[in-house]
């Protein structure tokens, strides 16, 4: 029995590339596991991620994007543009970004002797990951609220998998220009994880997302579409003038993003597709 207790420990260290207090990022760069003083943030889902994990004083920066973790924090920019200068101004111990954002403004932090730690999200059990990876580096005192976030993910997706098991799925981004989930993203792994078709999965893309125009998405025929753009309810409108007879679903973006708001997400789909 101790011996399987040690082979489950080895596995789960080499997952995250952690050994000796030390914790590698998505690109595999080193950092120390220690106390972070001075956090800034580039992207919401990273923002309230840690305010899930009780880090909230310690951030001095983030982006015009994000939710406020206290009164202090300065607004850096957005997610692709953020304002270089008043990222060093802060004199941050260091910064979290997103694979996903600018690499010209990672070598330019990087250049300027900041920390920058990226993080990445290309499936759903990353947001998972993320928390055990940020909770090893910051030397949380525990990952309780982890585990109970796997639960709670688990059981929601359990509960919706019931619902819509074998039914085709389509987020919308944007429209009339209509950008989709794609097959490598954390939302398409979602989606797959409840039993669910995402649509857009036969789209071939190497980003997050695919940009379809509206025949592609009448011939997809999706049985229920989630829409993240305040204005839904004319976009479905326009839609049901064109045929299309799919159940439509608005959930704010800032919702359906890679953190731990995601269990509010599967909560809205769940409650539209009880309260028909």
């Amino acid at each position: 029995m101790k011996k399987l207790i040690i082979i489950a420990l080895l596995i789960i260290l080499s997952i995250f590339n952690y050994s000796y207090g030390k914790v590698y990022d998505s690109i595999g760069k080193e950092f120390e596991e220690r106390k972070y003083s001075k956090i800034i943030s580039l992207a919401p889902s990273i923002t309230e991620t840690l305010m899930f994990l009780g880090i909230s004083n310690e951030i001095v920066g983030i982006t015009r994007y994000c939710p406020k973790p206290n009164d202090k924090a300065s607004i850096v920019g957005g997610f692709y543009d953020p304002d270089i200068e008043k990222i060093v101004s802060l004199k941050p111990d260091i910064v979290f970004m997103l694979k996903a954002g600018s690499i010209e403004n990672y070598y330019k932090l990087i250049k300027l002797g900041i920390n920058v730690f990226v993080l990445d999200h290309p499936s759903i059990d990353d947001i998972e990951n993320n928390m055990l990876k940020l909770s090893m580096l910051l030397k949380l005192p525990n990952t309780n609220k982890v585990q109970e976030f796997k639960k709670e993910l688990t059981r929601k997706t359990k509960a919706l998998s019931e619902m819509i098991k074998d039914k085709k799925i389509l987020v919308m981004y944007s429209y009339p220009l209509i950008y989709t989930a794609s097959s490598n993203s954390y939302v398409a792994s979602l989606i797959r994880s409840t039993g669910a078709i995402n649509v857009s999965d036969t789209l071939a893309s190497t980003y997050q997302t695919v940009t379809i125009g509206i025949e592609t998405l009448v011939k997809l025929s999706p049985d229920i579409i989630i829409i993240t753009e305040p204005y839904y309810e004319d976009i479905e409108k326009e839609l049901r003038k064109l045929g299309i007879k799919s159940k439509f679903i608005y959930i704010p973006p800032q919702i359906i993003a890679p953190s731990p708001l995601i269990l509010m997400a599967l909560d809205i789909i769940h409650s539209s597709l009880t309260n028909k």
